[in-house]
Formats: C-alpha cells, sequence, structure tokens
C-alpha cells in the first residue's frame, strides 16, 4: 500500500492487475501452455472460477460429469446452483476413467465436465499426457466444455510440472481455473479463469456480480512472482510435502486396521483412505471428535458412490508427536469396529 501511486486506490476493474496476469502467463508457459494475458481473467480463488464457468455454462436442472471422490466444496456449489451431478470414478493412477466418462456422455445429455487432472482432491492422481490429449478431444467432437481445476497443479511430488489438459485444447473447449490458495496462501483469495471460446461470456457476468478484486494483493502478488519468490517458495514447498508424506503413510501402516488401503499421491497434499468395508468412518469421526481429532470422512466427497468407510487425511501438517499420536488413536478407535 505504501508504494502504490494515489490512483491505485481507485475500483480494481476487470480483468485484473496486468502485471499480475502477465506474470501467471510465464507461468504457465514455463509448463508448455500459452496464455495471453488478454486470457486470463483474476477471480476471488479457484472456487469463484469453477462457480463462473458452471454459472455461465449451465441453468438449474442440467446435468454434469464430475470424477469422484471430488473435493467437497465442489459438490456443494454444483448442489447449490441446482445441477444434475453424473459421478466418473476415478483411478488412483490413471484419474478420470475415460470409458466410463464416454458411457455417461451416450446415456445423459451432459452440458459439461468437470476434472482435475493434476493431482485430483482427494486421491491426488495425475492424469497422463495421453489421457489429458484424449479427454479434450473428446468432448471437443462433441461440442461439451471441459472445465478443468488445476489449484494443486504446482504441488507436484515429481521431477516436472505436469501440463495442464487445456494445453492440449485446439478449440477453447477447455476453460482453466486454478489459484494461490494451495500453493502460496489460502486467505489471499486471489485466483484466475482462462475461458476459452467462453471467456467473454465468463467476463460479462463476473462484471454483474463483482466490480473486481482487491487491487493492493494483485499488485503484492505481481511483485512477488516478478522477482521470483514464487518459484523459490514452491521449491521449498514441494520439498517439504515430499520430506512429510513419508511419515504420515508409515504411521498409518502401522496403526490402521490390517487390509487398509492408501492412495500414493504425485501430488497435492492429501491422502485418501480405505479401511475395511466394516469400518463406518462417520462413526470414527464422531468418536475422534469426542477426543479433539478431526477426522475428514468419505461421503463429504461423493453424492452417489459408497465411501463410508473412506476418509482423508492432508500430510500438509507438520509432522509431530501430536500427529503421530493422533493418528494411533484413529487406528485404535477404527480396529474396535472390527471386533
Amino acid at each position: 500500500m505504501k508504494n502504490r501511486d494515489p490512483g491505485g486506490q481507485a475500483y480494481n476493474f476487470p480483468p485484473g492487475n496486468l502485471p499480475l496476469r502477465i506474470q501467471i502467463a510465464r507461468h504457465y508457459l514455463e509448463c508448455g501452455l500459452t496464455l495471453s494475458p488478454e486470457e486470463i481473467y483474476l477471480t476471488n480463488g479457484c472456487l469463484d472460477s469453477l462457480y463462473l464457468a458452471l454459472k455461465v455454462l449451465t441453468q438449474p436442472g442440467d446435468t454434469i460429469a464430475v470424477e469422484s471422490p471430488i473435493f467437497a466444496a465442489i459438490l456443494y456449489t454444483i448442489k447449490g446452483i441446482k445441477l444434475k451431478a453424473v459421478e466418473i470414478p476415478l483411478d488412483p493412477r490413471q484419474g478420470m476413467d475415460l470409458d466410463a466418462l464416454k458411457k455417461a456422455i451416450h446415456r445423459y445429455k451432459i452440458k459439461a465436465v468437470m476434472s482435475v487432472p493434476n493431482f485430483n482432491n482427494p486421491m491426488g492422481c495425475l492424469m497422463p499426457d495421453v489421457n489429458k490429449k484424449r479427454l479434450v478431444e473428446m468432448l471437443a467432437e462433441k461440442d461439451i466444455p471441459l472445465i478443468e481445476d488445476d489449484v494443486n497443479g504446482d504441488l507436484y511430488l515429481g521431477e516436472n510440472r505436469p501440463k495442464p489438459a487445456k494445453t492440449f485444447d485446439k478449440t477453447g473447449n477447455v476453460i482453466l481455473c486454478s489459484s494461490f490458495t494451495k500453493s502460496l496462501a489460502a486467505n489471499l483469495r486471489v485466483g484466475w479463469i482462462s475461458g476459452g471460446k467462453y471467456h467473454s461470456k465468463i467476463v460479462a457476468y463476473k462484471f454483474m456480480i463483482m466490480v473486481g478484486g482487491n487491487p493492493a494483493t494483485e499488485e503484492g502478488l505481481a511483485n512477488f512472482l516478478e522477482e521470483g519468490h514464487f518459484k523459490r517458495h514452491l521449491r521449498k514447498l514441494r520439498k517439504y510435502l515430499g520430506e512429510q508424506l513419508p511419515h504420515y503413510t508409515q504411521a498409518m501402516a502401522k496403526y490402521f486396521p490390517e487390509g487398509t488401503r492408501i492412495s500414493l499421491p504425485a501430488g497435492g497434499s492429501n491422502l485418501w483412505i480405505e479401511f475395511p468395508q466394516k469400518i463406518n468412518t462417520l462413526k470414527l469421526h464422531q468418536e475422534a471428535w469426542a477426543q479433539k481429532v478431526i477426522l475428514w470422512v468419505g461421503p463429504l466427497y461423493s453424492l452417489h458412490l459408497k465411501v463410508q468407510n473412506c476418509a482423508i487425511l492432508c500430510f500438509g501438517h507438520r509432522w509431530t508427536e501430536k500427529r503421530d499420536r493422533a493418528l494411533k488413536l484413529l487406528g485404535d478407535l477404527a480396529k474396535k469396529q472390527l471386533i
């Protein structure tokens, strides 16, 4: 705020701070996606971007296809705007089951498809590039827009940043949504959307409901990226996540009931846990809550799939003896349900 000129106190009109949009475009260029700053519109976080895409593409009562399980807030958004969801199962290593999606397209009148190709929350699976290309081409052929959530794309645990599915988009059919929420700080509330052939409609709708974002925050972020701090931060963050993950998986292998299966995420910060079928995680949550331990349960992440025995843990929290005791408590409570 101190370094801003007096004119900087005015409204921040769409599409948002130009230097920040330039930096976001440059950031994507490094993983093979070419976007101009004019193709990027700043929003109030990734969920705001996803909401905008859905509102422009659909009407209440329309049907969309979503991968499942998927981030709980996305499901709440879908229900909130009165859409019907066809859930497409995920493969822990391949991402959305494209054969199942193809069948759903033949069976239902799908208005849009929502996917998280890079490190789905909660499984952390990474869709191979060949599948991303097939997904984009399959939907383009049917003129069904793809809404891509790339919020975890920078949190890769491998050597290279995976390409967004939009990299393979030749018709403007892919709407790319993301933010700094997972990669930098949730309370910044700065995201973006690149709407392809739907971009002008998205911009017009957004302008009707909100004039613009926070100019000081956007300018500060632009400087942060331009000076290279974001890249350095991401390198440290990815190293940190890679160091935390083994602590959690080893503790769960030690404490959780025999037969428990745990996802091996390629990125992101979440683990998907499948307990033996007899275990009810809603009951487990209530028992753990009574002892001040929080467990996110599988039913929050799906509308229809039978995931009563599933749960989610975030390995982004620093490993401590307190967390070790918490996982042991969860394991002990789960084992009691098997007796």
